[in-house]
């Protein structure tokens, strides 16, 4: 895989963020996938840049 990165972020944001929506109906899901969208495009820039 030439970034393997993504799929650490995948792996790493997305998947706590399903299981914390799945195990606490109090939280908004709006929130966490905003934040999870955020921190992905976040780890992207980073990646994508220090792989030029």
């Amino acid at each position: 895989m030439r970034y393997p990165w993504i799929a650490l972020t995948i792996l790493g944001i997305w998947l706590p963020i399903a299981i914390l929506i799945l195990k606490e109906p109090r939280l908004d899901p709006t929130l966490l996938y905003s934040l999870g969208v955020f921190i992905s495009v976040v780890l992207a820039m980073i990646g994508f840049r220090s792989s030029v």
